[in-house]
């Protein structure tokens, strides 16, 4: 699903995603449709479940 750097992402609980003020990685599958009004992409993820997951390091990312 394509979007814009920016976008605005919102929890399945609907929090912001960026309140954390850290890189989170997420898989395509976490996310969703865009938001009715369309202001905003969808996740899968919690709030609770989005701060538990560590920061992301780009370095540690295998790339291809």
């Amino acid at each position: 699903m394509p979007f814009e750097t920016g976008t605005t992402v919102r929890t399945s609980d609907g929090q912001d995603g960026g309140i954390l003020g850290r890189k989170e990685l997420i898989k395509a599958g976490e996310l969703e449709d865009r938001t009715a009004d369309g202001d905003a992409i969808r996740m899968r993820l919690s709030q609770a479940e989005l701060a538990e997951r560590p920061d992301y390091e780009e370095e540690e990312t295998a790339r291809p």
